[in-house]
């Protein structure tokens, strides 16, 4: 949907609470909520594969990739490496006639602990950025679902990872962002 976003602002905050259905139509977006309805104009344009998803994350910089990553072996990687430590994570192109990307977080030992991950929008190079592994528990202990996505925004050489979901069997609106370590 492409609208002013104040007018989609205020016609959230018209149509009040936080369950809010969205109606799109041809040349508007109706959202109804508990306050009533409230219609804003502007143009739908469908995405289609291949399409970029977002453009950027709340003024955080360009997003250039999108990676889905199952929880369970990320969040072990993060805990082994305790409160203190410091990880890089790796997203690299595999080599092979069909390459895919994988990703591995390396802690201050060097162990290499490869992740179950799945590039949702491909990076145009590798990526490897340093992180706090007390951060990245923080945010993961957050997180019930299984898999978790996260936004890469900035840029390859100082990837800033940016995460937001909602936790729909607490009702919790999650937003995270993390720089990298210099």
């Amino acid at each position: 949907m492409i609208a002013p976003p104040t007018a989609i602002m205020n016609a959230l905050n018209r149509a009040g609470g936080h369950h809010i259905r969205v109606k799109f139509g041809k040349d508007r977006v109706r959202f109804l909520g508990p306050d009533g309805a409230v219609e804003v104009p502007g143009r739908v344009v469908p995405l289609r594969d291949g399409d970029a998803i977002p453009v950027s994350a709340h003024n955080h910089g360009s997003i250039f990739a999108i990676v889905q990553f199952d929880l369970e072996p990320l969040r072990s990687a993060v805990s082994d490496a305790g409160a203190h430590g410091i990880l890089e994570l790796h997203l690299v192109r595999s080599l092979g006639a069909d390459p895919n990307w994988e990703a591995y977080v390396v802690n201050e030992g060097g162990e290499r602990v490869p992740l179950q991950v799945k590039a949702v929008m491909e990076p145009e190079r590798d990526i490897v950025g340093r992180y706090r592994a007390a951060t990245l528990n923080a945010m993961l202990s957050l997180r019930t679902q299984k898999y978790l996505g996260l936004m890469f925004t900035g840029s390859p050489e100082s990837p800033t990872l940016y995460a937001d979901w909602r936790e729909l069997d607490i009702g919790v609106d999650v937003e995270f962002l993390m720089r990298p370590l210099s």
